[in-house]
């Protein structure tokens, strides 16, 4: 798999499920993370802007299954459904993609 890819690992703590991922462009995400401590193990947890971003990200590569890409635009729609105030903090051309989706 390329280095620009993203590359997960799953992982289970006592049922949370919990990614794990080496991809530069998650790197600002990253320092602007907040840290949260699970089953006694402190991780670094991105934004939910972030992870928004992320997903609409993941939703335009074409390298990405169908499926997968269908996935994570739901996902990001999801996301800004139960919590519309991210909304306005997206670009004009990151609304336009969930607004029509």
């Amino acid at each position: 798999m390329p280095p620009a890819r993203l590359r997960l690992m799953e992982r289970r703590l006592e049922g949370t499920p919990v990614q794990f991922s080496d991809d530069p462009a998650f790197r600002e995400a990253i320092e602007r993370s907040a840290t949260s401590t699970v089953d006694g193990t402190p991780l670094c947890v991105a934004s939910a802007l972030d992870l928004v971003k992320a997903k609409l990200r993941a939703a335009r590569d074409p390298g990405r299954r169908r499926s997968k890409r269908i996935q994570d635009l739901a996902d990001a729609v999801s996301l800004i459904e139960s919590q519309p105030n991210l909304l306005r903090e997206l670009t004009a051309d990151e609304r336009s993609e969930i607004d029509q989706a």
